[in-house]
């Protein structure tokens, strides 16, 4: 399932077709704003609006480390470091979305910020307590093993994953179903 998600998602020519929006929008790669790339930086359901209503509530500050499980083209994990200032951690699966991310972050000046690096949500190459928090956004549906994902066993007990990397305050995981996050936001709105 691993190369076929990856499969799926892989597109050439991101940045190119990237940099002619941004050109038709009159700025260039040296004048663009995580704002003027956001319609297509945040393609999750909601775009801006839905980064904004999950992730105020959630207590980010410059001092923290916050990992995105699934990051894409980064554009949460640049909002969240633009917004709040933490340093951003994000993992993907797909080389040509994260290979674009980062040159994104160059563009607006985050890279010191925004780390994103290719790999898989089953087996993250990070340390526990390494993040003080983590996020997903629309992921889980393209893992067949949920159980994977969502557990590991450390001695008797079981605990998330993701909750272990991130020193107990996994913050705005979203594994449910579409319609479940828009109602969410709907409501919050």
């Amino acid at each position: 399932m691993t190369s076929g998600v990856a499969e799926h998602y892989a597109a050439s020519g991101l940045i190119a077709a990237i940099r002619t929006g941004v050109e038709k929008l009159g700025k260039s790669t040296n004048t663009v704003t995580i704002d003027d790339l956001a319609p297509a930086d945040e393609f999750h359901i909601g775009g801006r609006v839905a980064s904004v209503a999950l992730f105020d509530p959630l207590g980010f500050s410059g001092a923290m480390r916050i990992l995105d499980v699934g990051c894409g083209l980064g554009g949460p994990a640049r909002f969240v470091a633009n917004r709040y200032g933490s340093r951003v951690t994000g993992i993907d699966l797909t080389a040509a979305y994260v290979e674009a991310g980062t040159e994104l972050s160059r563009w607006v000046g985050l890279d010191d910020k925004v780390t994103l690096m290719q790999g898989s949500a089953l087996s993250m190459p990070f340390t526990d307590g390494e993040f003080d928090a983590a996020y997903m956004l629309h992921v889980g549906m393209n893992i067949a093993d949920k159980a994977a994902l969502a557990s590991a066993n450390i001695g008797d007990r079981a605990v998330s994953a993701l909750d272990k990397i991130a020193r107990g305050q996994v913050r705005g995981l979203a594994v449910v179903a579409h319609h479940q996050i828009a109602f969410f936001i709907n409501q919050r709105l």
